[in-house]
């Protein structure tokens, strides 16, 4: 159990976790496989892009709530740029 503590803490290291390492990290926490863990997580990634697609929002209660919004378009206009107008396209 010692040994299950040391390398769950060294997965979990100060830095940002890759999918890599979180599955690590879950398989060390679960007892499951890491091939396992990692199809869990593309699950649940494929599920989450799908209901954002769809609804606009994907929530995992407790932890994170992603959503989508949309942004209106640049539209065409003409600034001046060190004394001249300059004419900005569109985005």
């Amino acid at each position: 159990k010692k040994e299950k503590k040391e390398k769950k803490e060294k997965t979990l290291g100060g830095k940002v976790l890759s999918k890599g390492a979180l599955s690590e990290a879950l398989a060390i926490d679960s007892g499951m496989k890491r091939q396992e863990c990692s199809q869990i997580l593309d699950s649940l990634f494929k599920i989450a892009v799908l209901t954002v697609q769809k609804h606009g929002k994907f929530v995992l209660p407790g932890l994170a709530m992603f959503q989508s919004r949309e942004k209106p378009a640049t539209e065409d206009t003409q600034r001046e740029i060190e004394g001249v107008m300059v004419e900005v396209k569109a985005k």
